[in-house]
């Protein structure tokens, strides 16, 4: 899924709690759209930066 990622499909507001947001009706599919990131990836040291994500 990085490649959704990458291809602008999916986004992670940092200022919503980490909630995915889901640009195209494929992605539904998969149960993720407004879902929240894992907390273990928030902490993790190689994590993207908040200004990234924005």
């Amino acid at each position: 899924m990085p490649e959704s990622f990458d291809a602008f499909d999916l986004a992670i507001n940092p200022e919503d709690g980490y909630r995915i947001v889901c640009f195209t009706p494929d992605l539904d599919e998969y149960g993720i759209s407004g879902r929240f990131l894992d907390p273990r990836f928030i902490d993790h040291p190689q994590r993207a930066i908040e200004e990234l994500l924005k």
